[in-house]
């Protein structure tokens, strides 16, 4: 095996490249084949420490690339049309699983990323409302989350998904945010309930630091535009603690929890948190 230097992958001499094998349908064959599975990272309450949400987290195991990040395969698939197979499938497995923890009784929201692709997709709203309806599942456990640079793309399609979503009762994130350049008038215009600062801020967060002086910004913008603010990266005590007195909501990290697949995620939940952090309705 070696490293591929385009995927950073650890590649047998056998294995085809990540572009073709995705242009050839191997998503399609990682869905049926069951190579393709969510993991899900706890967002906690700083001022409670419940856990208030999970996002689910894409992992592909290939039998010859082995574990293929979404940061490599996610922008191949943008790029030959193959986005919403995986948005559809992760949209399905993520409902499904918030039906199985509800009979459980745990009432957890849970956060499935969109491609800016997928906001060009006038039947998504529809096609979200079909699976809460057949899971039966009510649509404050789902939140989606979308990119700053997502949210800049095809104004009117974009705004009519997203108010569409917004009237289902859907929340909407702006994820990364302060990596792109949306301008406070998209933040006004589109239905958005909560911001997460990027981890790239949240990395080197030493008291007096530059970065900390956007995560104080980010969070009073926030605030301001009665949105929560989420702190993504969080990896220590000492972030956690600043983060929490400049104001930050939530934070998510791995000074919480690393990503978990669902039966390890419902373990944990049950020995860490209540588990009831959400209303029920329907």
């Amino acid at each position: 095996m070696k490293d591929d230097p385009v995927h950073g992958l650890r590649l047998k001499s056998r294995a085809v490249p990540l572009e073709e094998l995705i242009a050839n349908g191997g998503l399609e064959r990682a869905i049926r084949e069951g190579q393709l599975t969510l993991h899900y990272q706890p967002k906690v309450e700083m001022r409670s420490g419940r856990t208030v949400g999970l996002e689910a987290l894409l992992r592909w195991r290939h039998h010859l690339h082995g574990m293929i990040s979404p940061e490599h395969f996610i922008p191949v698939a943008e790029r030959h049309g193959r986005i919403h197979t995986i948005t559809r499938w992760v949209l399905e497995a993520v409902i499904r699983q918030c039906a199985s923890w509800r009979t459980e009784g745990v009432l957890v929201p849970v956060a499935v990323n969109l491609s800016g692709l997928d906001l060009a997709e006038r039947e998504l709203p529809d096609y979200i409302e079909a699976l809460l309806k057949r899971w039966d599942v009510p649509s404050l456990f789902i939140e989606l989350e979308i990119t700053e640079t997502a949210a800049i793309g095809d104004h009117q399609i974009c705004d009519e998904v997203l108010s569409q979503l917004s009237r289902l009762g859907i929340t909407v994130a702006i994820d990364d945010f302060g990596t792109g350049y949306s301008s406070l008038q998209r933040l006004k215009q589109l239905p958005f309930t909560t911001i997460k600062i990027d981890k790239s801020f949240i990395s080197d967060t030493a008291r007096g630091s530059q970065e900390m002086v956007f995560v104080d910004t980010i969070t009073q913008l926030g605030h301001r535009l009665g949105m929560k603010v989420v702190a993504e990266g969080v990896e220590c005590g000492e972030s956690w603690a600043l983060l929490a007195a400049a104001g930050c909501d939530m934070g998510q990290g791995y000074h919480i929890s690393r990503p978990l697949p669902g039966e390890m995620m419902s373990r944990w939940l049950r020995n860490n948190v209540p588990l009831s952090c959400c209303a029920t309705s329907g």
